[in-house]
C-alpha cells in the first residue's frame, strides 16, 4: 500500500498538487495535505520533481482527472519516474466530493479532493499507449473535434436569411472540414493497416453485425487499449452503459444511463445499435424478448447498446470473430 497520495488538478498553464502523507485509514476529518503549484511545462515538471525529492518521496500514487490532453505530458512524466498514476473520470471525483460533504470548488480544493479520492479508493493504474495506439487515439480525438465544428457550421447555414458572402464563407468552411475528416479517415486506416495488432483488432470489432469500419476505427481510437479492462462489465461501465434504477418508496421512474463513462461512446454506438437491432440476430431476439416483457423503446435501445458493446469486448478478448453460436 502506498503511503503517499498526490492529487493533481491540471489546466492548460499550471497544475495544483496536494500531497497526503498520513498512514492508516482515512477519517472524515478535514485533511489539508501539502500543497504546491507548478507551471504545466517541462521546466515546471523539473521543479515539481525537486519538490518531491525535497520531501523524500520515493513511493507515490498520483491521481488526476481525465480532462482534455492537458495532463498527458505529466502522466507520462510520472509514469517514467516509476510512480503509480491513475487517470479517472471527473464524475467520480464530483460524486466523491458530494458524498463526503465537500463544498466549494477551487484548484486548491480540487487537488485535495482528488488526493483523498486516491487514498480512499485506490483507483486502477494508468499505462501509456504504445505509439501506434496513441496515434490512432490522437487522430480519433481530432476527428471528433472536426465533426463538432462541421455540425456548428451546418447549423449556421440553416439560419434563415443572412448575408450572401457569409453563407459563401460557411459553405467553403464546410467543404474544407469535410475534406479534413476524409483525410483523417485515410490516416486512421493507414495507422491500423501498418500494425498487425490493430489490424486484427479492427477485423474482430468489424465482424460484429451492426459495427461498420468507421465505427470500429472510432471505437478503437476512443478505447486506446482493450487490454486495460479486466472484463466486459468494466468495459461497459467505462462507456457509461450501466443502467440506474429510478425508485423512491413506491414510486418507480424510468431507468436511465449513468452519467459516468464516455458520453461520446454512447453517441457513437447509437446508429450501430439501430443497425444491430435489424442485422444482429442475438440482439434482435434479445430486443424481441424485452418488447414482449413490456419494456419501452428507450429501455430496449439501452439494453441492446449494452449487449453490442459486450459482444465487441468478447470478440477482442477471445481473439475470435463474431459467431452466433457463441452469443446468448
Amino acid at each position: 500500500m502506498k503511503s503517499n497520495y498526490l492529487g493533481i488538478d491540471i489546466s492548460k498553464d499550471k497544475f495544483d498538487v496536494c500531497l497526503l502523507r498520513e498512514g492508516g485509514r482515512r477519517t472524515r476529518q478535514k485533511v489539508q495535505g501539502i500543497r504546491a503549484v507548478f507551471n504545466n511545462t517541462p521546466e515546471g515538471f523539473a521543479l515539481f520533481l525537486k519538490w518531491l525529492e525535497g520531501m523524500d518521496v520515493k513511493e507515490l500514487h498520483a491521481c488526476m482527472e481525465a480532462t482534455s490532453r492537458y495532463g498527458d505530458a505529466l502522466a507520462y512524466f510520472l509514469y517514467e519516474l516509476g510512480f503509480t498514476v491513475s487517470v479517472v473520470n471527473p464524475y467520480q471525483i464530483k460524486h466523491f466530493a458530494k458524498s463526503d460533504g465537500i463544498r466549494g470548488k477551487t484548484d486548491r480544493i480540487d487537488a485535495r479532493v482528488i488526493a483523498q479520492f486516491c487514498q480512499s479508493n485506490n483507483p486502477i493504474s494508468w499505462k501509456p499507449l504504445k505509439a501506434e495506439n496513441r496515434k490512432l487515439s490522437d487522430l480519433t480525438r481530432r476527428r471528433l473535434e472536426l465533426e463538432k465544428m462541421l455540425v456548428q457550421e451546418k447549423n449556421r447555414l440553416k439560419t434563415p436569411g443572412g448575408d450572401k458572402d457569409v453563407r459563401k464563407s460557411i459553405d467553403a468552411l464546410i467543404e474544407a472540414l469535410e475534406a479534413q475528416i476524409k483525410a483523417i479517415d485515410e490516416k486512421m486506416k493507414g495507422v491500423i493497416s501498418s500494425d498487425d495488432e490493430l489490424k486484427m483488432c479492427r477485423e474482430l470489432v468489424d465482424s460484429v453485425p451492426g459495427i461498420g469500419e468507421k465505427s470500429a476505427m472510432m471505437l478503437m481510437g476512443m478505447v486506446g487499449d482493450f487490454n486495460r479492462f479486466e472484463d466486459s462489465r468494466k468495459f461497459v461501465a467505462w462507456a457509461g452503459l450501466v443502467p440506474c434504477e429510478n425508485q423512491s418508496g413506491n414510486k418507480r421512474g424510468k431507468p436511465y444511463l449513468t452519467k459516468q463513462g464516455m458520453n461520446i461512446v454512447k453517441k457513437l454506438l447509437f446508429l450501430p445499435t439501430m443497425a444491430a437491432l435489424r442485422s444482429n440476430e442475438p440482439i434482435r431476439m434479445f430486443a424481441s424478448r424485452l418488447k414482449t416483457r413490456g419494456k419501452s423503446k428507450m429501455q430496449i435501445i439501452m439494453a441492446a447498446m449494452h449487449k453490442l458493446l459486450s459482444q465487441v469486448f468478447g470478440v477482442v478478448n477471445s481473439q475470435k470473430p463474431f459467431s452466433i453460436n457463441y452469443c446468448h
